[in-house]
């Protein structure tokens, strides 16, 4: 057979040929498409071989029918959620078993800085600048509101809400660390010293221990420092140098931190307050992802910076991933954030970057 026979038998069947390749290039793809995706899902191993076994699941983008309106500065209190409504001027509170909201401060807010509410839900301390720079005390049982002193940089709760913690700009180059009660009467002085160029940052306030990262040169190299209010006793953790964004578990006994390493990377780490060890956490977090924790020792993952967004469970002891959820009908969740775990730990709470709120239920 000479070429000119090869080029007419072409000529007769080239589209023949063609399809043949064209079936041969799709086979291709689907056999590497099945095996890419065995390797990228592939059970994770812990250091001692073992493996955890995934839970995958499909879950549902939920609308929260009686909130339909823009909220802002949610915060959930067991079955009720407070927020701003009105264009994020008026306190409102959602009860999740009625579905009913109620005004709770018939106040109108603007130019809010931010707002810290007192865990059991009764109060938020709002520190605004418009009309003028005021720090304002909301208490919501008796619908009465209390201007405290515009000085105050940062606040914190106790874990009861029977006292508040709050640093104290001094004005002389000195920076103090107070305690009072809810409504910042009766309070007293811990602890005074020079200011760096960032302040300290309060973190959590549990057990008679608050806990802040210490002042610094640089905005994200803290310590992780311990301040006992009974004895004014002050530990720093030697181990969490250039450390900041601490995140500490619902029994207060971990917490889940960035740190900056000597690449300048961003890794996570995380430190048992029993004893002050410090283990690695170097799982797949990226920066923009928001962290909350269960009260079983896990966590949740919620990354929206992928095509599809994901819901993470992770065990902190192994390290290993116990569950992933997969959102469907996510088209109004861009830039989405997640805010709160519901009280049954099954119900996640999402807002939108319209100030949209809605749930996802896990399980």
């Amino acid at each position: 057979m000479n070429i000119t026979n090869i080029i007419n038998i072409f000529k007769e069947k080239k589209y023949l040929i063609i399809a043949f390749f064209i079936v041969l290039i799709i086979i291709t793809i689907i056999l590497y498409s099945i095996s890419f995706k065995k390797e990228t899902t592939k059970e994770p191993i812990n250091s001692s071989g073992a493996i955890s076994k995934i839970t995958s699941k499909s879950v549902q983008v939920q609308n929260i029918e009686e909130l339909k309106n823009k909220i802002f500065y949610p915060f959930v209190y067991y079955n009720k959620i407070i927020y701003l409504g009105d264009k994020g001027t008026i306190f409102y509170e959602y009860d999740t078993a009625s579905k009913q909201s109620k005004k709770l401060i018939d106040k109108e807010i603007l130019g809010i800085n931010k707002i810290v509410y007192s865990t059991n839900g009764l109060r938020a301390i709002v520190d605004s600048h418009y009309p003028k720079k005021n720090i304002n005390v909301y208490n919501f049982a008796d619908k009465s509101i209390k201007e405290i002193d515009s000085n105050i940089i940062d606040f914190i709760w106790s874990q009861n809400s029977d006292k508040l913690a709050y640093l104290y700009n001094e004005k002389n180059g000195k920076i103090q660390i107070n305690i009072a009660d809810p409504e910042i009467n009766n309070w007293q002085t811990l602890l005074s010293f020079e200011a760096n160029l960032y302040p300290p940052v309060l973190y959590n306030f549990s057990n008679n221990i608050i806990y802040y990262g210490s002042s610094s040169q640089y905005e994200n190299s803290k310590i992780l420092t311990s301040l006992n209010i009974d004895d004014k006793s002050n530990k720093e953790s030697d181990n969490t140098k250039y450390s900041y964004a601490y995140n500490f578990s619902p029994k207060k006994d971990k917490a889940l931190y960035k740190v900056i390493n000597n690449q300048g990377q961003i890794i996570y780490k995380i430190i048992n307050l029993k004893n002050y060890s410090i283990s690695d956490f170097n799982l797949d977090i990226n920066e923009n992802d928001k962290i909350i924790w269960k009260n079983n020792d896990k966590i949740l993952i919620y990354k929206n910076n992928e095509i599809k967004p994901r819901i993470i469970e992770i065990d902190v002891n192994s390290k290993l991933i116990s569950s992933i959820y997969n959102i469907e009908n996510t088209q109004n969740l861009y830039s989405s954030v997640i805010q709160f775990l519901m009280q049954d730990e099954n119900t996640v709470l999402l807002l939108s970057n319209q100030n949209i709120l809605y749930k996802v239920i896990l399980d």
